[in-house]
């Protein structure tokens, strides 16, 4: 994902992100919500403390649920400057 978007319109577990900054802005902030763009937000928002960084977000072992679908809404400064990597099953 590099922008807000639909990850999977169908319900599914969430188990990791794998996380992308390049120039991106410190304080910068990524979420997973359930149903949409307005839906409940399940996971985060996490902000980011670097703007050059690459990492994994383990979220254990059964992951997060979603009902519905799961959507990646960011609230960044710059486009493209953040890619996310959504692991899910």
């Amino acid at each position: 994902m590099a922008a807000d978007g639909y990850v999977s319109e169908d319900p599914k577990n969430v188990y990791a992100l794998c996380v992308q900054c390049k120039g991106a802005t410190v304080g910068d902030q990524i979420m997973l919500r359930d149903s949409g763009p307005t839906g409940v937000t399940k996971w985060g928002p996490i902000w980011l403390t670097e703007a050059n960084k690459t990492f994994a977000i383990p979220l254990g072992r059964y992951g997060v649920k979603f009902n519905t679908s799961v959507y990646y809404s960011e609230q960044a400064t710059a486009p493209d400057k953040i890619r996310v990597e959504v692991v899910f099953g």
